[in-house]
């Protein structure tokens, strides 16, 4: 697999931002966006081709490795696999986003919103204020 330094250093950035994930799924975390980055898009197949044409491996086998991101662990393929906990990266996504700010105050709404059992989306705005 031919190295492509711009990923490698994305994928530190992204482990060093999420220390409480394993290191193995803050590189599938980096690896989807930057592959959705790149394809500007979010569906996975694109993606997974963005990042298979990028790194020289086949398609269905990039797609399989992001697919599994979201999956259940008893329906990940091999052993000591894990669930992700998307609890576990909100406290680590908002002080990576908000790292420099002068000013910390910041109003968030968020929106979650479900598609059946399989997928789940959590849509955010920010709003700037500015408190007396």
């Amino acid at each position: 697999m031919p190295r492509h330094t711009p990923l490698y250093d994305w994928g530190k950035r992204v482990t060093t931002a999420f220390p409480d994930l394993p290191v193995a799924t803050a590189r599938v975390l980096a690896d989807w966006s930057y592959g959705l980055v790149l394809a500007h898009t979010c569906g996975l197949a694109t993606g997974a081709l963005t990042l298979a044409a990028l790194l020289g491996q086949a398609v269905i086998t990039v797609r399989q490795g992001l697919r599994e991101f979201y999956q259940p662990a008893d329906q990940k393929a091999g052993r000591g696999r894990t669930a992700l906990d998307p609890a576990t990266c909100c406290t680590p996504l908002v002080r990576w986003i908000t790292a420099g700010w002068a000013d910390k105050r910041v109003a968030l709404a968020f929106d979650a919103t479900n598609l059946g059992d399989t997928f789940h989306i959590l849509a955010a705005a920010r709003r700037w204020c500015s408190l007396p």
